[in-house]
C-alpha cells in the first residue's frame, strides 16, 4: 500500500476508486497524469482542451468526483474552463495544477477551487492533494 506522510504526521492513502477528469493541453503530462491515477485505482477520463473538458463534463454518464484543471491552455484557457464548469456545477470539485504560482496568476482562482498543485509536480505529491480534496 503507498502512503504519504501529511501535515502532522498522519498518514494519508493515495489510493481511491472516483472517477477524475484529468484536463492539460500537454499530452505527456495528461498521459502520464492518468496512468498515475489509475495504478491507484481511480477511473481516469481525459481532455486535450477546455472545450472538450466542457463536452465530457456535460455528458457524463456517471459522476466525476474531482476535475484537474490546467490554467494555461490555448484557444478557451483554463480560466474560462473554470468559469463555465462551475456554471453547469456549481458544486464541481477542480483541483487546479498549472505552473502558476498560488501567490501569483492563480491566486485569483484561489477562492472557487478545491486546491491547487504546482507543476511541475512529483505525482507522490499529486497523489495525496487529490486524496486531500477528495476527503474534504
Amino acid at each position: 500500500m503507498v502512503e504519504a506522510e501529511g501535515p502532522g504526521s498522519k498518514i494519508v492513502s493515495l489510493f481511491g476508486t472516483e472517477t477524475i477528469l484529468v484536463v492539460d493541453d500537454d499530452m505527456d503530462i495528461r498521459q502520464l497524469t492518468r496512468e498515475a491515477l489509475e495504478a491507484c485505482g481511480y477511473k481516469v477520463l481525459a481532455a486535450a482542451s477546455a472545450e472538450e473538458a466542457l463536452i465530457v463534463y456535460a455528458d457524463k454518464g456517471q459522476p466525476i468526483h474531482l476535475v484537474i484543471l490546467d490554467l494555461n491552455m490555448p484557444d478557451m484557457g483554463g480560466q474560462q474552463c473554470l468559469n463555465e464548469l462551475l456554471r453547469i456545477d456549481p458544486e464541481a470539485r477542480v483541483l487546479i495544477a498549472s505552473g502558476y504560482t498560488a501567490a501569483g496568476q492563480a491566486k485569483g482562482v484561489l477562492e472557487v477551487v478545491a486546491g491547487f498543485v504546482e507543476k511541475p509536480y512529483q505525482f507522490e505529491d499529486l497523489l495525496a492533494k487529490v486524496r486531500e480534496v477528495l476527503n474534504g
